[in-house]
């Protein structure tokens, strides 16, 4: 089975259960590649590893004509929870609210998960740098424009949305090895 596109997912929070958090999903399909990823409070690590393979393939569904059953799907997470609960070797346990959303984004693909570790592929590494960068900048973001002799008209401030440099993409797709650190294929 070749898959027809590929979603790299992370997410990235601190260590309080209403701490900030973060989520990057990297879209590839044969004719682009899309980065999504966004900031969440309140945040868990396990709410910031699924809220980015949801919206891989949300973005999937509407941005690529969907011809029904049978479009492969590859997903690779380093979160081995994740990917072991969604494989089926691992119970749905907290957030029921996400995982009831997958069946639904999923609907029609042909999926295989796998588990890479951290940052051992260049989008498990790029994933990680986003989140990362993403929750260091959102944070000073708030923190700015939280000081008190911040102007609420700057509440509105926003970071700019930069897609990373490109990159030839089948190159790095062919050095992908799906047997590598898989938890369930």
């Amino acid at each position: 089975m070749s898959p027809n596109f590929w979603i790299f997912a992370d997410g990235s929070c601190g260590q309080g259960k209403n701490d900030l958090g973060a989520w990057t999903a990297i879209v590839i399909t044969q004719k682009e590649r899309k980065v999504l990823f966004g900031a969440m409070h309140p945040a868990t690590v396990s709410r910031c590893e699924l809220v980015p393979i949801i919206e891989g393939f949300r973005w999937l569904r509407g941005a690529v004509p969907f011809h029904g059953v049978g479009m492969h799907v590859d997903v690779y997470s380093d979160s081995e929870y994740t990917v072991k609960t969604l494989s089926g070797a691992l119970p749905q346990q907290k957030n029921l609210d996400l995982w009831a959303a997958i069946p639904i984004v999923t609907e029609g693909f042909v999926i295989r998960w796998f588990w890479r570790e951290r940052n051992s592929h260049y989008y498990m590494g790029l994933c990680d740098a986003i989140c990362s960068h993403l929750r260091r900048a959102t944070i000073s973001t708030v923190q700015e424009l939280l000081a008190p002799d911040t102007p609420f008209h700057d509440i509105g401030a926003c970071m700019p949305q930069q897609e990373p440099p490109t990159a030839a993409t089948d190159t790095l797709i062919q050095g992908l090895d799906p047997n590598a650190n898989t938890a369930h294929g």
